[in-house]
């Protein structure tokens, strides 16, 4: 599968995120500073991921255009915050921030969030080192896990619509069976009206 990627943020954003996740460099990628940019790429070129700067607002707003535009199995989105480390916090707290921004996300749609505060340096220092690579790995599987469905959704759309046209035509002649007329002749009468035209009908 020819994977393509697109991030939106900042360019210290994606330069770490491409340095930290191995894999990214053989995939097709598109890097946008803004949620406006990213929209016109998006016209031009339908990536497979898409990867955005949880840290400014309008990439969440971006990702629920995205969901009202496309279809939601068509492109995988991640919601990617890598906001500092919140050392005042108790470990409930962390808790309780990681489940309301996980929640947050998936109600404007995203796919998946993940916190990832020492994206932000470079290179990381232990003891972060550990917690950087178990946080990349995250990462990778969810790039995997996303590309895995959008591959899975286009290949079962392309077996449904080789069903559908062996569904509407007469495997002998080739020609639109009874269920193509019923589906097609509604469209038609509609169009022909819309411009006052004549229809013609040959069964």
């Amino acid at each position: 599968m020819d994977a393509s990627i697109l991030i939106v943020g900042e360019a210290s954003f994606s330069n770490q995120l491409l340095k930290r996740v191995r894999g990214l460099s053989a995939m097709t990628i598109w890097s946008v500073d803004n949620a406006e940019l990213a929209r016109v790429s998006l016209e031009k070129h339908l990536p497979e991921l898409v990867v955005l700067q949880a840290t400014v607002s309008e990439n969440w707003t971006l990702c629920q255009t995205i969901r009202r535009q496309w279809h939601p199995l068509w492109i995988y989105c991640i919601l990617l915050d890598q906001g500092s480390k919140t050392a005042h916090l108790t470990p409930h707290q962390v808790l309780q921030r990681q489940a309301q921004r996980t929640s947050k996300a998936m109600e404007v749609g995203g796919d998946a969030y993940l916190w990832w505060p020492t994206l932000q340096q470079s290179p990381p220092l232990t003891p972060d080192a550990t917690e950087d690579k178990a946080l990349s790995r995250i990462m990778q599987a969810h790039i995997r896990a996303g590309l895995q469905r959008v591959q899975a959704y286009r290949d079962l759309s392309q077996t449904n619509d080789l069903l559908s046209a062996i569904a509407l035509s007469d495997a002998l002649t080739e020609l639109g069976n009874r269920r193509a007329l019923d589906w097609e002749l509604p469209r038609e009468i509609q169009t022909a009206r819309k411009l006052e035209q004549p229809l013609s009908l040959l069964i």
